[in-house]
């Protein structure tokens, strides 16, 4: 449960900073939406991807992969696999992309044309 809990927070921490960044340009409500949608649906994508792979025949690249990883890890949970080089590499390459995807949304909060514009 834990793992599942980290994994979950990883994920939402990096589409939680994305989404910010790109609202932080936008300059309603409805545009904000337009610029946030497309993530919605490309998040879907890998989920099929996964969906009809056995634990034992995911490759080791997927779980680097920020939604790939995080779907991956929690079907091997489910399985009651617990490969802590999986989750290991899952953790590591999660923490390096919410670190970029924080550092994207405070770059966006910092340029005064993004945020001020008429």
């Amino acid at each position: 449960m834990i793992v599942m809990f980290v994994a979950a927070f990883f994920t939402a921490s990096i589409f939680a900073a994305l989404e910010l960044g790109l609202s932080a340009y936008a300059k309603s409500f409805k545009e904000g939406q337009i610029y946030i949608s497309p993530i919605m649906f490309i998040v879907i994508i890998p989920a099929y991807m996964v969906m009809y792979k056995m634990p034992n025949e995911i490759p080791l690249s997927y779980f680097a992969i920020p939604v790939f990883g995080t779907i991956s890890v929690f079907k091997e949970l489910l399985y009651g696999i617990v490969n802590m080089a999986h989750i290991g590499i899952f953790v590591f390459s999660s923490i390096i992309y919410v670190g970029i995807s924080v550092y994207l949304a405070t770059l966006m909060f910092k340029q005064e044309w993004a945020l001020f514009r008429v």
